[in-house]
């Protein structure tokens, strides 16, 4: 059974004849709600024990609820954590790689001054961006999976590694970096390539 921790493996136990006097607990099977035979189960039991002083009745949903409420918590705070994380991630992100692609507009300018299109340039710019993405998401899945199992402790019916999540993250973040190629490129082959040159 499990004792005292139901994130521990199940721990064999001996059952030995129990003495009334001492400390007992009870575990009823019930068909529906469980609230309602309470009553009749204290009744059965001070018909058994008279002396016997009867507390702490509760569902076993309770009960197990009770016993989660720290790793419940842990995982509440480590959603937040890990929302708030994959958000900074993205602005940095987008910050980052759209400044570093609005520093190439001369070099955009004078590429569409010799005889590039738009087009050409936009798609230049996105598949340099994807092949950085690409390397980029490649060491942080690594990364994540390396760590995760540091963090297994903390988990509680969850595997560390769950490849739905690991995959949406990689994917939000692919989008906000192609976007952060994609939006400063447009900028640049929407303005003249003289003015660009001058603005230099």
């Amino acid at each position: 059974m499990k004792l005292h921790d139901l994130t521990k493996p199940l721990l064999p136990q001996f059952y030995f004849p129990q003495n009334w006097w001492l400390t007992t607990s009870l575990v009823v099977r019930t068909e529906g709600d469980p609230a309602a035979v309470a009553a009749s189960v204290r009744d059965e039991i001070r018909a058994a024990a008279p002396d016997a002083a009867v507390e702490d009745v509760a569902p076993m949903a309770d009960l197990l609820s009770q016993a989660r409420s720290q790793a419940r918590f842990t995982l509440v705070l480590m959603i937040g954590f890990g929302i708030f994380a994959v958000v900074l991630a993205s602005v940095g992100l987008f910050g980052v790689i759209s400044y570093a692609v609005s520093l190439r507009r001369v070099e955009l300018g004078i590429r569409m001054a010799l005889g590039a299109t738009p087009v050409g340039i936009r798609r230049r710019v996105l598949a340099e961006g994807a092949r950085l993405v690409a390397v980029a998401v490649v060491v942080g899945l690594v990364g994540a999976a390396f760590s995760a199992r540091f963090l297994e402790g903390f988990l509680y019916g969850v595997e560390p590694i769950d490849l739905p999540t690991y995959a949406v993250v990689a994917g939000l973040l692919t989008v906000v970096a192609l976007l952060a190629c994609w939006v400063p490129a447009s900028r640049a082959t929407r303005v003249d390539p003289a003015r660009a040159l001058k603005a230099e």
